[in-house]
């Protein structure tokens, strides 16, 4: 079973190279690089949305399965969740900082190209750049610390074993080759109780057919239930195919992931119920086998 993968956002520190030069600020230069700082905070920010959502669905999925272990550990993972938005709130604050310098310095750029710092726009510029800056180590700080606790969420999902891709295709092949195994061992039985039938038949005392034929009882009964086993067994995988509807794989957070979960205990312990009932069933041959012999 594939476990999830944490999302992991790759957050690189948004910075303004330096914009002014023997006190004149370049307004293009500044204006470009207050830009290229910006759409690095954008692509981030995109990142933290889209992550955001993936988690929520995450979480209602994990809801609707009912898992106690989920259960659990539930407040556990809301409070991270509710973290993650409190960063990445404070990250979009901080974004809107960032805006707003910039607006400020592509105001100022409108009239001018370059600005000298005798000039009394430049103050002005000199403090939204440090306004941009300001927002930008903000912004930076935010998305990390909402990064880590997104992966700090997925790590607890994934260890957790909340989350994974159900392989429907191994189940299968487990499962019909416990049928395989199971139907070679219906032929063993078969053949066993004929032959425990022709020694209870080779007995002219019934006394002393008495004995064979109560162990002959047991044995039919377990044949007949382990018959019972076999068909139980093509039933769950039946009902595995229909879950599957032609997928390979399925996701843990299905609504109906329970009902997989199901299949899975079922055809497991009807598989071991098969296995103890051809042993018990071979514990009644040798009993068959060590009875007194017939009349010579």
């Amino acid at each position: 079973m594939k476990l999830m993968k944490p999302i992991l956002i790759l957050v690189s520190t948004v910075f303004v190279a330096a914009c002014a030069s023997v006190k004149t600020f370049n307004m293009p230069k500044v204006e470009d690089n207050l830009s290229r700082a910006f759409q690095s905070s954008d692509d981030i920010n995109a990142q933290m949305q889209s992550d955001y959502s993936q988690k929520k669905t995450l979480m209602e999925s994990l809801r609707k399965t009912k898992s106690a272990t989920f259960k659990d550990i539930e407040p556990q993972l809301t409070a991270k969740m509710s973290i993650m938005e409190t960063h990445m709130n404070a990250a979009l604050k901080q974004r809107k900082a960032m805006s707003e310098a910039k607006g400020q310095i592509t105001s100022l750029g409108y009239a001018k190209k370059k600005i000298a710092g005798d000039e009394p726009e430049y103050a002005r510029v000199e403090e939204a750049v440090k306004d941009f800056e300001e927002g930008a180590a903000g912004f930076t700080k935010a998305s990390g610390e909402y990064s880590r606790e997104s992966n700090s969420l997925a790590e607890v999902v994934a260890v957790k074993k909340l989350y994974f891709n159900f392989d429907v295709m191994e189940f299968q092949k487990k499962v019909q080759q416990s049928i395989g195994s199971a139907q070679e061992n219906s032929k063993i039985m078969a053949r066993e109780i004929q032959r425990s039938e022709d020694i209870r038949l080779s007995f002219e005392d019934e006394n002393k057919r008495m004995p064979v034929e109560q162990v002959l009882a047991q044995m039919n009964m377990i044949n007949k239930e382990h018959s019972q086993k076999i068909q139980t067994m093509n039933e769950l995988n039946t009902q595995m195919k229909t879950i599957a509807r032609g997928q390979t794989k399925i996701p843990s957070t299905v609504p109906n992931w329970s009902e997989v979960q199901r299949i899975v205990s079922d055809s497991d312990r009807t598989s071991l119920a098969m296995n103890e009932l051809f042993k018990d069933f071979q514990i009644k041959v040798d009993r068959v086998r060590n009875l007194p012999k017939s009349n010579p």
